[in-house]
């Protein structure tokens, strides 16, 4: 009876923390396109609810930009840092992205606060995608001139 018990009072508190795995979106994005080149404007920290969300907003964007080779340059505001959960699914985003045509990511830092973190964590998911360009920047025209410079190389 005591075990029967405390099955049933385990099963509660499981079902209680698995609905509180479900926190609301840290951080704020903003996409925009252009020719051949994605721009994501984002502020940090990065949680996975903010990372689904950020996916979904890409992908008409994406769509666009996939019939030709496209690259992407990405600002990093303040603190940029990302949870392991948020990192799985960043990893998954760039995976498709890469079959969606993506052949570069530029990462332009803005006043970060965390950028040896962010820099060690972005390096940690690309290493996982060698046949693509990543590189880290200080100043916006330098990472948009970099992507254009991958574009050209990859043949467009």
């Amino acid at each position: 009876k005591c075990y029967q018990k405390f099955i049933e009072v385990f099963c509660h508190l499981l079902a209680g923390i698995t609905d509180m795995q479900r926190f609301k979106e840290h951080g704020k994005f903003e996409i925009k396109r252009g020719d051949q080149l994605l721009f994501l404007d984002a502020t940090g920290p990065f949680n996975g609810e903010l990372i689904t969300m950020l996916m979904e907003g890409l992908q008409e964007h994406v769509d666009a930009l996939s019939p030709l080779p496209w690259a992407e340059v990405a600002i990093m505001r303040e603190e940029s840092a990302y949870t392991p959960e948020a990192l799985v699914l960043l990893t998954q985003s760039i995976a498709k992205r890469i079959e969606q045509n993506l052949r570069a990511i530029a990462i332009q830092f803005d006043n970060p606060t965390s950028r040896q973190l962010t820099e060690y964590q972005r390096t940690t998911v690309f290493s996982q995608f060698k046949q693509r360009s990543f590189a880290f920047f200080d100043s916006n025209e330098d990472a948009k001139d970099w992507c254009l410079q991958q574009l050209a190389h990859s043949g467009n």
